[in-house]
């Protein structure tokens, strides 16, 4: 799963020029979470469109811990940045539902910030660009209308570990890389947790199962318990990675 940075970085760039060009577009929107997909993004942005035509939007609920790594990030790659508190939006959805479900607060959470999101892209005539690899992409591991809402993903045919190379070749800061991966979703969260499994072993099943699937089966992957757990969530969120279902083309 090792990537020539260099070579990536190079052909990321160039898809992204190639892909704001002919959407007519020269500048972008994007959230900035503090985490290590927005830095590589926002650093990839930045090398292909120019970093003042990038525009950084952190969006915390109350005092959320990720902000400043957020800011380091924006320090380190872009002219423009600003932040803004999604807790009074958000509350007056969550207090009148009377909803006390984190995950299901966490889907509004991600929503509100993609309306806030787009709202400053139509201010603004950009586009907004989303920071999805592969590995959550693969899984569904992401709001349907929140994260997963946007124009294009520059990083979703990178794994969650070759993403993490990516990173250091691009210099993100230490702290930025070494963190653990977090939606930010509510307090404590963190992706592996919730997923149950770590990225890097994630990774392996899905390379070997995309690369070398007569590897797989000689290895007895299917009957493995971490790639029961994997499969399941691929098949359980799938409707989240296709086109919604209508009669058009029936006869």
């Amino acid at each position: 799963m090792k990537i020539n940075c260099q070579e990536e970085k190079d052909r990321i760039v160039k898809w992204l020029q190639e892909t704001f060009k002919a959407k007519g577009f020269t500048k972008a929107v994007i959230g900035v979470s503090g985490g290590i997909d927005s830095a590589v993004v926002v650093a990839l942005l930045a090398e292909a469109l120019g970093k003042r035509n990038v525009f950084g939007y952190m969006l915390p609920y109350a005092k959320q811990h990720d902000l400043q790594d957020a800011k380091t990030v924006c320090d380190t790659f872009l002219e423009h940045q600003s932040i803004f508190n999604i807790k009074e939006p958000v509350d007056k959805i969550v207090v009148p539902l009377g909803e006390q479900n984190p995950l299901r607060i966490g889907n509004i959470k991600a929503r509100i910030r993609m309306i806030y999101l787009y709202n400053q892209a139509k201010r603004l005539k950009t586009l907004v660009v989303g920071t999805g690899n592969k590995t959550e992409m693969t899984l569904g591991y992401f709001t349907l209308h929140g994260d997963g809402a946007v124009d294009l993903e520059p990083i979703a045919h990178l794994y969650k570990t070759q993403v993490k190379q990516l990173a250091q070749f691009l210099r993100v800061p230490r702290e930025i890389v070494d963190k653990s991966p977090s939606a930010g979703l509510w307090e404590g969260q963190t992706d592996e947790e919730e997923i149950g499994l770590e990225y890097k072993t994630i990774d392996e099943y899905l390379y070997l199962s995309d690369y070398n699937p007569e590897e797989k089966e000689g290895k007895g992957i299917w009957k493995n318990e971490d790639w029961l757990k994997i499969k399941k969530m691929i098949e359980t969120n799938k409707f989240k990675n296709e086109a919604p279902s209508s009669l058009e083309g029936i006869g």
